[in-house]
């Protein structure tokens, strides 16, 4: 048979191991999913060659899976592709990823390291979250947007690297990481979201970029090893509980182009002592503690 015809032929397969639906043509590849094995107890699994994607929930609460081999082939982890899968350890992520689903690996707390391909331009919401021993992570400079709660409930993750391709550090998406000592916000960043560093418990101190307008509510909340915090002038509101028992905080600047302060903004601030506010400001309901002197400019 010569070889014209036979990349011309379609070809689709169901393998008796799990089923790989979908098609390789001639024209060039298309999408060739693997829905997961048949067998939801497997300890081993080695993903057929020529899948393309990882289907939704593939692998999902898969609890004995310790390893798993991914074809070169595979382009797209599709959403909760590995979730609950705590006892797997260690994930080779192939190059020619492009995509990662939501909560594709989350709830996997056995998963110590994972490397995320350079090619990578999305990783969805939860991807990582609950990933309890995962320690480090370096983001991909395609991705401009780090998803609400992707790596929410880290509790041992200490290092992340944020590339300056990031524009958006989404709702809780480093919540509950207790361990995260510091965090290097590059200037490309003009939008963090609700609750982004809740309960960072070791977080000791942070710079905010100028060009983000708005510390939203719960931003630093619990934060309780927070001693200091840089606010760019572009800031115009800090938002409610947006430095809720930040017990260490001892001073803080208010930029003069801020408008607003929400409620219990600086409750429970115990440690704070001296705040600089803009002449009008109304701080009536920003919960600032009798024992910090403000200075008004």
């Amino acid at each position: 048979m010569k070889a014209t015809k036979y990349v011309k032929k379609t070809i689709c397969a169901i393998l008796t191991a799990g089923l790989l639906a979908g098609c390789l043509t001639g024209c060039g590849q298309k999408e060739v999913v693997f829905e997961g094995p048949e067998d939801k107890s497997c300890t081993t699994y080695t993903i057929p060659k020529g899948t393309t994607k990882i289907g939704d929930g593939a692998f999902e609460g898969c609890e004995n899976l310790t390893s798993i081999e991914i074809p070169k082939s595979v382009r797209e982890i599709g959403d909760n592709a590995f979730s609950g899968c705590i006892n797997l350890t260690d994930v080779e992520i192939p190059s020619k990823v492009t995509e990662i689903g939501e909560y594709a690996f989350a709830w996997c707390s056995g998963l110590t390291d994972i490397e995320i391909p350079g090619r990578v331009t999305k990783i969805g919401e939860g991807a990582f979250g609950a990933c309890e021993s995962l320690t480090s992570v370096e983001i991909p400079d395609k991705v401009t947007e780090i998803e609400a709660y992707t790596f929410a409930q880290c509790g041992n993750l200490q290092s992340v690297k944020i590339p300056d391709s990031v524009t958006v550090i989404g709702e809780q998406s480093f919540s509950l990481c207790t361990s995260l000592m510091s965090i290097e916000i590059p200037d490309s960043v003009t939008e963090i979201g609700l609750g982004a560093f809740f309960t960072c418990t070791s977080l000791t101190d942070i710079e905010i970029p100028d060009g983000v307008p708005e510390i939203s509510s719960y931003t630093f909340s619990g934060c309780e090893n927070l001693t200091n915090v840089e606010l760019p002038t572009s800031v115009t509101k800090i938002g409610e509980n947006a430095f809720y028992e930040c017990t260490s905080l001892m001073s803080i600047d208010i930029p003069a182009n801020v408008t607003e302060i929400g409620p219990a903004a600086f409750w429970g601030c115990d440690s704070l002592t001296s705040i600089k506010v803009p002449q009008g400001l109304d701080i009536t309901y920003a919960d600032i503690p009798d024992s910090a002197v403000i200075t008004y400019y």
